[in-house]
């Protein structure tokens, strides 16, 4: 306790109004932050499991009636009243919504106020959203990515190399994508600061040669100025993104000095621009270096088997109905999906699962499927990476 106490003091964060102890059985570990100050905690009890849809459903109802200003008893009945009206959660809503407590409350900081009042009564502030931030949108059925988004996002906050590495179709686009969004949508406070000029985005998926990225880049950059490029760079504030150049990045030595010399180019010149490219390997492990910058990684797996299944149900082109599974509830859906031996057979690789799953069609049902990828592909390997471990992945390259 005295430790929790000090490592609150040592941040800075003594006045703490609220945490969520989203977990289950987390309502021992919640009363540990009642003792030391906290005077709003959200929790588990401690004996009760509560499901990932209910888990969801009351977060997203609690903390969007903070931001409307309600207290935090409010808040709180109207988001346990949420995940029992859910369908989403299915017949044990009720039940689910009993499982959520809030402790603390005492003293001079009840339950019956308002922590976020000022969003409530002077509206959302704007988001600055510049005309230059022409973004892919994310793709259908990302999920699963939390983790790699959080550390590439702070990456690029700090960093001025950034490189999503990983096999092909595994999701380095994809997560590039969400994440030049996510920035792009945040730009306020910190990110307003370090992204002031936006977000600039390049697929080279059809392009050639090194050149032609950089004359994309440069348009993108400049629009209607008469700037040369080299004195633009010097005063912005901006995160470039590359994806889609591996054919450039492996042709042979002449195009990855040419690469080489584009990256110099780009972060030579001040350090406000930030870079981040997606490629098979770290752009160090193939002979890519630059003097003055080092190279952050973030590299990529496969999909851990829940989100694989929630990616292979989202994408598919037909409702895949419980009574398939054997199962009675759509509760059950994905946890049983998890296990079908169709995820053994994909190996959580985004790429394969997107392509399996196209034929998935009203005359193909799982089994068939099943059949058809294990003719075609073989029984997965014995020796296979076991991806029920990794919680990683995203969807398509």
């Amino acid at each position: 306790m005295d430790a929790l106490r000090q490592l609150f003091a040592a941040g800075g964060h003594s006045d703490i109004q609220l945490v969520f102890v989203s977990a289950c059985h987390s309502q021992n570990a919640a009363e540990a932050f009642v003792q030391v100050g906290v005077p709003h905690v959200v929790a588990v009890e401690s004996e009760s499991q509560v499901t990932d849809v209910a888990a969801r459903s009351f977060t997203r109802a609690f903390y969007l009636a903070l931001a409307k200003g309600k207290t935090v008893q409010e808040a709180f009945d109207i988001a346990k009243q949420a995940v029992s009206t859910s369908p989403q959660v299915g017949k044990w809503a009720k039940l689910e919504a009993t499982k959520f407590v809030l402790l603390g409350g005492q003293g001079e900081a009840p339950h019956h106020r308002a922590i976020f009042d000022d969003v409530g009564c002077c509206g959302p502030r704007p988001i600055p959203l510049l005309a230059n931030d022409l973004l892919p949108v994310n793709p259908e059925g990302f999920t699963g990515r939390s983790i790699q988004m959080h550390d590439t996002i702070t990456s690029c906050m700090d960093r001025r190399l950034v490189t999503i590495a990983g096999e092909e179709g595994i999701g380095k686009t994809a997560l590039a994508v969400a994440v030049a969004n996510y920035i792009s949508e945040r730009r306020t406070g910190c990110f307003q600061r370090i992204f002031k000029d936006g977000v600039h985005f390049v697929d080279a998926s059809g392009m050639a040669t090194v050149e032609e990225v950089q004359a994309v880049l440069a348009l993108k950059l400049l629009e209607e100025k008469k700037t040369p490029i080299n004195d633009l760079l010097r005063s912005m504030k901006a995160l470039l993104v590359i994806v889609n150049w591996r054919h450039l990045l492996e042709r042979n030595g002449s195009a990855r000095a040419s690469v080489a010399e584009l990256l110099k180019m780009l972060l030579s010149h001040n350090q406000g621009v930030k870079l981040l490219v997606t490629a098979a390997e770290s752009l160090s492990a193939q002979g890519i270096r630059l003097e003055d910058v080092s190279e952050k990684v973030v590299r990529l797996g496969p999909l851990g088997v829940l989100d694989a299944a929630r990616v292979f149900h989202r994408r598919a082109p037909r409702r895949i109905v419980p009574a398939e599974l054997g199962v009675a509830s759509q509760m059950e859906l994905i946890r049983t999906l998890s296990r079908h031996p169709l995820m053994d057979i994909l190996g959580g690789h985004p790429g394969r699962i997107v392509s399996a799953v196209a034929q998935l069609d009203g005359s193909t049902d799982l089994s068939q499927l099943t059949a058809l990828l294990l003719n075609r592909e073989g029984a997965p390997s014995a020796t296979s990476p076991d991806h029920s471990r990794t919680g990683a992945m995203s969807v398509m390259s």
